[in-house]
């Protein structure tokens, strides 16, 4: 009989043994199939950082691009928007307390990414000067190719009549200037 226990307890330790390896060998291989698992996901997750990361990096390329545009924008005029550069010109004037006309506008066939203009601006010396200066110095590429200056004669104000009473001063008004400014300024 003894041998007989022994003999079951063999059989269910061998059968114990044999069980204990399953489930080693079972969470072995869940173990396995999660570490795989994981693998994949930070791997799916460091692919997904590097996508963001990288739009991040093409958006400020992008920004700095579109900035970089409007700034040379700033430079040329573009020969459908000329209209709107004029009403700039006529701001000038305005701002300068002149009076600035834009006489011509003409495009050559020899050269399609230049514009020639002629200005006029009549003022004092004072404002005409303020305001070729800032033409001179508005944000485009411009190449001023002839500037013509010149004074305008005012008829004399009327002398007082010495036989009145009254004695009403004199007013002498300042002197007229105009200037005829021909450039050429790019185009896109």
């Amino acid at each position: 009989m003894q041998k007989n226990t022994t003999t079951i307890m063999f059989y269910l330790s061998i059968l114990a043994v044999i069980f204990a390896c399953g489930i080693l060998v079972f969470l072995f291989k869940v173990i396995e199939n999660k570490n795989t698992h994981t693998s994949k996901v930070l791997a799916t997750l460091s692919e997904k950082i590097s996508e963001k990361e990288s739009i991040a990096n093409l958006s400020k390329k992008i920004t700095e691009i579109e900035d970089t545009q409007k700034r040379v924008r700033g430079y040329f005029v573009e020969s459908d928007h000329v209209d709107t550069f004029v009403s700039y010109l006529e701001g000038i004037g305005t701002e300068s307390n002149t009076e600035l006309t834009v006489k011509n506008i003409n495009t050559l066939d020899s050269m399609p990414n230049k514009i020639f203009l002629n200005v006029s601006v009549r003022g004092t010396f004072l404002n005409l000067m303020k305001s070729l200066t800032m033409l001179e110095n508005i944000p485009y590429q411009v190449s001023v190719t002839r500037v013509y200056l010149n004074k305008e004669f005012t008829p004399e104000p009327p002398l007082p009549d010495p036989k009145s009473k009254l004695k009403t001063p004199v007013v002498i008004p300042l002197p007229t200037w105009r200037a005829d400014i021909d450039f050429n300024i790019l185009s896109s």
